[in-house]
């Protein structure tokens, strides 16, 4: 009989924690007479009065499946691993999917008798339950043994939930929901605007990286000049850095207004697009070159021995080598992408920047929460995608490259029979005259 070997980690004790102090804060919800005044806290305890049985049940899967196999001796039993495991996802999404059915089931009821304009905000004591019930289905997916479909099954099941959720009405009387429910076509058009800002940036980014470091590989004196531009972006402040884009395009536009049917000016989206494209390099460039650095030179000598060219080198050899590493970069600078392209709302560039700025002119917190959620989310899922799929890149471009160096031992063992046998024919020819 195999003993279980489960230990929590750091992480599902924090998760735990976070949910236990959430459960214990005054506000976890908020009931406000309408989206601009402050409310009045509604505890954990009144929340959950009519929702007992499933909260025991949270409660009791979270601490077996956490806590308890470590603990408690009599709790190690001969269950299998994947037991275990598929628990912990399971009851971490339980809990995360009880927090929003608890939320929006007590929404209605304070709502039932009041004014149109009034409003259940999240409060602390939520959002603490949120980021600890996030914090143990992180760590039940952060294992080795967890595959990419794995995790892509989770995000699914999640996005279904809350999809079907939304769909069946049981979270319209929470603000947030208002929220987007009256703006839905603007903020769906502002996310399409902000994705689309930040793709063309990273990807414009990723030409100008696998140039950079190629330059700073090859040639060793350029690599200062290269990593100080890199780094540039870096340094100046975000706002300066935009300032100092708009001022020469703004004088380009003056002085050659047939820019202007471009949409080359001094506010909007090119000032944006610059200044992200400028704000991706680093991450690519350092990545890429850290890349190239790894190939060891006994390699890049043995493919050139077997006769291949210095363009084939790099196409078949180093590519494949390097990519792993350039994904990774690219992956790390989508994802800033995706959060610094808040600052086009700044410059008329539109995105969710757009939405978040409007709810801080109108002073409406649940906007800018709001859209700040709805940019964190995309950013994870993005994420989790983009990891998950990393071992796939790996592995496939590992393949290529043995496939390369394999063919051109073969091509170069049939070379070295093909001339063998013609020493043998000439070898004879001589021996009959």
């Amino acid at each position: 009989m195999k003993i279980n070997k489960f230990q929590p980690t750091l992480t599902a004790y924090t998760g735990v924690g976070l949910m236990i102090i959430g459960g214990l804060v005054p506000g976890f919800l908020q009931l406000r007479p309408n989206r601009i005044e402050k409310g009045i806290g509604v505890s954990f305890a009144a929340s959950v009065e009519n929702h007992w049985i499933l909260l025991l049940v949270v409660i009791l899967m979270l601490f077996f499946f956490y806590l308890g196999a470590s603990h408690f001796p009599k709790v190690k039993t001969s269950m299998p691993e994947w037991i275990i495991d598929l628990g912990q996802v399971v009851s971490g999404l339980l809990g995360l999917f009880s927090l929003f059915f608890i939320s929006g089931s007590k929404a209605g009821e304070l709502l039932a008798n009041m004014e149109r304009a009034a409003r259940v905000s999240f409060g602390m004591g939520f959002w603490l339950c949120l980021l600890g019930s996030m914090l143990l289905i992180y760590q039940s997916l952060n294992k080795k043994k967890v595959t990419w479909w794995h995790r892509l099954a989770v995000l699914v099941t999640i996005l279904l939930v809350f999809f079907l959720a939304y769909k069946m009405s049981w979270l319209t009387n929470l603000s947030l929901i208002r929220e987007f429910e009256s703006k839905d076509d603007r903020i769906l058009r502002e996310m399409a605007r902000h994705m689309q800002l930040a793709v063309s940036a990273s990807f414009t980014g990723l030409v100008l990286s696998i140039f950079l470091a190629g330059q700073a590989y090859r040639y060793p004196r350029r690599r200062g000049p290269v990593m100080s531009l890199v780094n540039m972006a870096q340094v100046v402040p975000t706002l300066t850095f935009l300032g100092l884009v708009m001022i020469p395009l703004t004088g380009l536009a003056n002085a050659f207004p047939v820019l202007k049917d471009f949409g080359i000016t001094g506010i909007g989206f090119v000032p944006a697009y610059i200044v992200l494209s400028m704000y991706t390099l680093l991450p690519m460039t350092t990545s890429i070159l850290a890349g190239y650095n790894s190939i060891s030179k006994d390699i890049v000598e043995a493919a050139r021995g077997m006769g291949m060219t210095d363009k084939q080198i790099g196409r078949q050899v180093e590519l494949p080598l390097v990519m792993p590493y350039l994904y990774a970069g690219f992956t790390t600078a989508l994802i800033q992408a995706v959060g610094n392209t808040v600052i086009a709302g700044l410059v008329g560039g539109g995105g969710m920047g757009s939405i978040l700025f409007l709810g801080l002119a109108q002073s409406a917190p649940d906007l800018v929460i709001l859209s700040a959620l709805m940019v964190v989310s995309v950013a994870m899922v993005l994420k989790w995608i983009l990891s998950s799929l990393e071992p796939l890149i790996d592995q496939y471009f590992g393949q290529v490259t043995n496939k390369t160096v394999s063919n051109q031992d073969v091509h170069k063992d049939q070379e070295s029979d093909f001339l063998k046998q013609g020493r043998k024919d000439s070898g004879e020819e001589v021996a009959n005259d």
